[in-house]
């Protein structure tokens, strides 16, 4: 009588966990830019010129210095 041969499937777990990390890998860069593409980072940038503008000249005309 012939034994019968268990099939060896750790090749096959480490091939689907390297894919399954490659998917996982692929997905999150692809949302690594998303949020740049909504408004508030350019918001956020006016703000803080303007910030800067009011800044600069509040102290010109308190000091009288032009820059």
């Amino acid at each position: 009588m012939a034994e019968a041969q268990e099939k060896d499937n750790f090749w096959l777990y480490i091939a689907g966990l390297i894919v399954a990390t490659v998917i996982l890998v692929f997905m999150l860069k692809s949302r690594e830019t998303e949020h740049l593409q909504d408004g508030v980072i350019a918001q956020s940038q006016s703000e803080v010129f303007a910030n800067i503008e009011k800044r600069k000249a509040t102290r010109n005309v308190t000091t009288g210095q032009n820059d």
